[in-house]
C-alpha cells in the first residue's frame, strides 16, 4: 500500500505541474493573441489551435488531481446513518466510477483513433492528441480510485472513520 501511495504521490505531482504548465502557456498565448489583434489588427496563426489542444488536457489531468484530492463536488446524503451503511455506499460508489472510468478510457481511444489522420488546419498535426486527454486523464482516476478503494479499507482509520469518497 505504501509503494502505491508513493506511487500516486508522484504521478499527482507530475499531473498538476503538468496542468499548471499548460495553463500558464494557455493564459500566455491568450493574452498575447488579444494585445496582437485589438493593438496591432493581426494574430498569431497557431494560438487558437495550441489553446484548444491544450484545454482538454488541463481538463483531464487537472481533474485528476482533484479527484485524487477529493476536490470535487462532492453531497452528502446519507448524513446520520449508520457507519456500515455509508462505507457500503461509498465501497459501491467506487466501484461505479470506476466503472465510467473504463468506459470513457475505451471511447476516448476509440475516438482518439477515430481522428488520427484528421490533421488540424493551421499546424497540421492530428486532431487525436485532443482526444488522447480523455483516456490519459481517466487512467489517472482509476489509479487515485484504486488507491482510494485500497487506503480506505486497510487503514484502521478508516474502518472507525469510514471512506473517504
Amino acid at each position: 500500500m505504501k509503494q502505491l501511495t508513493k506511487c500516486c504521490n508522484v504521478l499527482e505531482k507530475v499531473c498538476l505541474d503538468f496542468a499548471i504548465v499548460l495553463l500558464v502557456v494557455v493564459t500566455l498565448l491568450t493574452f498575447a493573441e488579444t494585445v496582437l489583434r485589438y493593438s496591432f489588427h493581426t494574430s498569431l496563426k497557431y494560438t487558437q489551435e495550441i489553446v484548444t489542444y491544450a484545454m482538454p488536457w488541463i481538463a483531464f489531468v487537472g481533474g485528476a488531481v482533484a479527484w485524487r484530492r477529493s476536490a470535487l463536488v462532492n453531497i452528502d446524503v446519507l448524513g446520520k446513518a449508520p457507519q456500515w451503511l455509508k462505507m457500503i455506499c461509498a465501497f459501491l460508489g467506487q466501484l461505479l466510477v470506476l466503472f465510467l472510468l473504463v468506459l470513457t478510457v475505451k471511447s476516448g481511444v476509440l475516438y482518439a483513433m477515430k481522428n488520427l489522420k484528421q490533421l488540424s488546419p493551421a499546424m497540421q498535426v492530428s486532431v487525436s492528441w485532443c482526444y488522447a486527454s480523455i483516456p490519459v486523464g481517466c487512467i489517472f482516476m482509476i489509479l487515485f480510485s484504486i488507491e482510494k478503494v485500497l487506503s480506505a479499507f486497510l487503514s484502521p482509520k478508516a474502518v472507525k472513520e469510514g471512506p473517504e469518497v
